[in-house]
Formats: C-alpha cells, sequence, structure tokens
C-alpha cells in the first residue's frame, strides 16, 4: 500500500509539473501572437498613414 502510495504521488507530481510546462509554454505562444499581431497593426497604419 505505500509503494502504491508513492507512485501515485509521483504521478500527480508529474502531471502538475505537466501542467505548469502546458501553461507555460501557452503563455509563451500567446505572447509571441500578440507581438506579431501589435506589429501588424504598426505597419498596417504606416502603411496607410503614408
Amino acid at each position: 500500500m505505500i509503494k502504491l502510495y508513492f507512485k501515485s504521488a509521483r504521478i500527480e507530481a508529474t502531471a502538475s509539473s505537466l501542467l505548469n510546462e502546458g501553461e507555460k509554454i501557452f503563455n509563451s505562444v500567446r505572447n509571441d501572437e500578440e507581438k506579431a499581431f501589435n506589429g501588424m497593426k504598426k505597419e498596417a497604419g504606416n502603411i496607410c498613414s503614408g
């Protein structure tokens, strides 16, 4: 029973760290998309105004 407890604790820790890593990746991608979108808006503004 103790071994099973430790195994499930290890699995929970792994799942938690995977979720944290996934969240980091998601936030990084979202930030990159926002930067790209803001760059396109700026470029479009430059084209329209000049």
